[in-house]
């Protein structure tokens, strides 16, 4: 049965859910037991399996056979119930497996026993992070081959993530055989991860990696260049960031403004690349009249190609397995069920793999494609049906339905709302297409034709020009909307959306649906009213968002401000200065000597006035610097400055630089900070013992947020605000659960800077409490 609302939008029918319940199962669960231990993951499975089972026999039906009620009555409940207990029992199979093969890996026996040899084949590309003592470092992850602990060596298998040191690793390319050597640590996160390993020797190569990685890799890599030679300036990394998710010629300015704009997924592969590229290919064979079974195949070996050129991230996996029903689907000359499909999609997807039912990006995928599936055609029809043109109509459809059904979970991250991100999506929606054929046209003509492939990016560069125009203007204007954040305004969003929905297509229930946004509106008002009339002051201190590194400054007067740490890219801290106007900085502290703290040194002190330069004991800065340690004190302005940390030079520890950061507390009219710079557990350890005058209104997070944190240090902090300095998608699992979740339980407000770009914290004017957001 299929239901009409009176607008004519159907909604689909009871059975559709057949396959969406088991998937809602299966994702929950898979979260939940990703962290724990094989047996009682198994117990999970099997009493699932008997749930389930009681439950379809006690309802006298078979439900994934497609035999049910095509209502709602009681019963239906039992159904569902069963659904989704099945769907939990077959992901708990599926995270059994992998916690066995987690469990038993050898990589696991190996941990503390010092320096191992280890063969491994790559599973993605080596991806740049902060440099150490001017070397690049590079994290990829890796599937174990073999590992040799002194005399004795043995086969293995199991996940890893390798972090290494040297610019030799940066030619590595997915599945290649690589050995090397390294220290073996245990996962600071739970997942399915055997092993980190850390090592500074040099990749040596066991063989050619797969041909098909090589044309990849070498396509990838010579359309790059095609771009770069073609097009000038920042549009170059955009062709090739969106048609392929190759980010490396991405500017950081770039990434700034599209994640401040809500643009960010479009620098990214998903759905909506897989479906530009079968769409094209489908519309060329059934324009030559081919079969349907010719097309399907055709578009499936795209599709695949696709998928090895653009890497298989979780949302191209997402997009590519549905494609994939879909093509069975139509060789089959079934009709098309999108539902069904999408809910196979993340049950085949989270049983094979589970760590995806943790990776955001596959959840915003998700997220994105339901809205699409449920909300756009409706929507569509209802604006074309009041006069809109049908491609105005379709592409503000399109933008509000993934938008919408995203929300929630953006909210609960912490993004905020921001309507400004639907209108951009709407304005780029047009140059969508054709820069992501031109893009892919680019890299697969680069390899044989260098003439062919910059005529297709300088085409493309045109379409790039005008997203980041958009992009550029929508950053400016961007800010979220006064709202709830965390699980209380997703919940609020969520109860919107299913009163809106409600009211919407079921004419019987209106009033009872009006009554309850009433209600919802009136809970929300005082809240929304409270924060955007809030009297904000002028800001006291900002995080600057420069990737994965650490900026802030602490506000002097209207035109200087003493800047802690500097962030690894003069462009990038330059530019937050210049946006703070900021022309002095009379007091200048490099916490420790880590790159992504003092390598953007140029950029803070271009044409700048620069006072005095500290840093702390210890540390190996380069220029005229003095170095400071515990006692040191120090007044600018309004800012009174103490040194906490270190009293002497650490050794030994897991990180010497690290532990031996400048740990400074500042005190300003109505605030106090403390700023931690990177410190781990001997240093946190070392301050708590000490007796360190530790509390503070708001925390510079140590560390980025790692795990290297003790819980009772940031309890005895206890901060109103915590701000976390940390790169977007950094492969170090910064910020960690431990931080977040310790953070988050003090009561802190918690601002990420890969989240929210620049983050200020001021003082309201009339009632003196400490106010965080997003700078403007």
């Amino acid at each position: 049965m299929t239901m009409v609302t009176e607008n004519g939008a159907s909604l689909t029918r009871v059975h559709d859910l057949r396959l969406l319940l088991p998937a809602l199962g299966a994702w929950l669960c898979a979260t939940v037991l990703i962290g724990g231990s094989t047996n009682n993951t198994i117990y999970v499975a099997i009493l699932c399996c008997l749930i389930a089972g009681f439950l379809s026999g006690a309802n006298r039906a078979d439900w994934f056979r497609g035999r049910g009620p095509e209502r709602f009555p009681l019963d239906s409940m039992v159904w569902c119930c069963a659904a989704v207990c099945a769907g939990v029992a077959i992901a708990a199979m599926g995270c059994a497996t992998a916690l066995h093969v987690r469990d038993t890996s050898p990589a696991r026996g190996a941990i503390g026993k010092g320096s191992v040899g280890i063969v491994v084949r790559p599973t993605s590309d080596p991806r740049p992070i902060s440099s150490l003592h001017g070397q690049p470092r590079y994290v990829l992850e890796a599937q174990l081959d073999s590992i040799r602990v002194g005399a004795s060596g043995e086969k293995g298998n199991g996940r890893l993530l390798v972090v290494a040191t040297g610019a030799k690793w940066a030619s590595i390319t997915p599945g290649q055989r690589v050995a090397c050597r390294g220290l073996l640590s245990k996962p600071l996160e739970p997942g399915l991860i055997a092993a980190v390993v850390r090592t500074r020797s040099a990749p040596r190569s066991l063989g050619k990696p797969p041909w098909f990685q090589s044309l990849a890799q070498d396509a990838r890599a010579a359309g790059r260049g095609a771009a770069t030679r073609s097009v000038p300036g920042p549009a170059a990394g955009l062709i090739t960031a969106l048609a392929v998710g190759d980010r490396a010629a991405l500017s950081p300015e770039t990434a700034a403004d599209f994640r401040a704009s809500g643009l960010s997924h479009l620098s990214a592969v998903s759905g909506a690349n897989v479906a530009i590229v079968v769409g094209a290919v489908l519309l060329g064979l059934r324009a030559l009249r081919a079969p349907p079974l010719v097309c399907s195949v055709a578009a499936g070996i795209a599709l695949v190609g696709f998928v090895v050129l653009a890497r298989p991230e979780p949302s191209v996996l997402r997009a590519a397995t549905m494609a994939a029903v879909a093509l069975l689907a139509l060789a089959l000359g079934r009709p098309r069920a999108a539902l069904p499909a999408l809910g196979f999609t993340v049950l085949a997807l989270v049983t094979y793999d589970p760590a995806l039912s943790r990776d955001i990006g596959f959840a915003l995928s998700v997220c994105a494609t339901a809205g699409l599936v449920c909300w756009a055609s409706p929507w569509s029809r209802w604006l074309r049906g009041r006069g809109l043109p049908a491609g105005l109509a379709e592409a503000l459809a399109v933008a509000a339905a993934a938008q919408l059904a995203c929300t929630p979970l953006l909210v609960a991250l912490g993004e905020g709302l921001n309507f400004v991100a639907v209108l951009a999506t709407v304005a780029v929606a047009p140059a969508v297409p054709p820069i992501t054929m031109l893009g892919v046209l680019t890299t697969l003509v680069a390899p044989a034709s260098s003439t062919l492939a910059q005529l297709s990016a300088w085409c493309a560069g045109w379409f790039a020009r005008w997203i980041l125009f958009v992009a550029d203007n929508a950053a400016e204007v961007s800010h979220p909307v006064p709202w709830p954040n965390g699980a209380v305004g997703a919940l609020w969003i969520v109860l919107l959306i299913c009163v809106g929905v409600t009211f919407t297509c079921y004419r019987p229930l209106r009033p009872y649906a009006l009554l309850v946004a009433v209600i919802l509106v009136l809970g929300l008002l005082p809240i929304i009213l409270f924060r955007a009339a809030t009297g904000v002051g002028e800001w006291r201190i900002l995080a600057c968002d420069v990737g994965q590194g650490d900026a802030l400054l602490i506000r002097v007067d209207d035109q200087s401000a003493i800047v802690i740490d500097v962030g690894p890219d003069p462009e990038l801290i330059d530019r937050c200065l210049r946006d703070a106007k900021i022309d002095r900085i009379p007091l200048l502290v490099l916490t420790h000597s880590h790159q992504d703290h003092v390598g953007g040194i140029a950029g803070a002190t271009r044409s700048r006035e620069v006072g005095a330069t500290v840093t702390g004991l210890g540390q190996t800065v380069h220029g005229s610097v003095t170095r400071v340690g515990t006692g040191w004190r120090t007044r600018v302005g309004p800012v009174e400055l103490e040194a906490l940390a270190p009293a002497s030079p650490m050794a030994g520890t897991h990180s010497d630089a690290n532990n031996n950061s400048l740990v400074l507390r500042a005190r300003m009219p109505g605030l106090t900070a403390l700023f931690t710079g990177d410190v781990e557990i001997d240093a946190q350890r070392a301050l708590l013992d000490a007796d360190a005058p530790l509390r503070a209104d708001v925390l510079k997070v140590p560390h980025h947020g790692s795990a290297f944190v003790l819980p009772e240090f940031l309890a005895e902090v206890r901060p109103k605000v915590a701000l976390v300095s940390v790169g977007e998608h950094n492969r170090y699992g910064h910020p960690s659960q431990l931080a977040m979740g310790t953070l988050r339980s003090l009561g802190a407000k918690v601002l990420r800077t890969d989240q929210w770009g620049h983050c200020l914290v001021s003082i309201d004017r009339r009632t003196g409490l400490t106010v965080a957001g997003r700078a403007r």
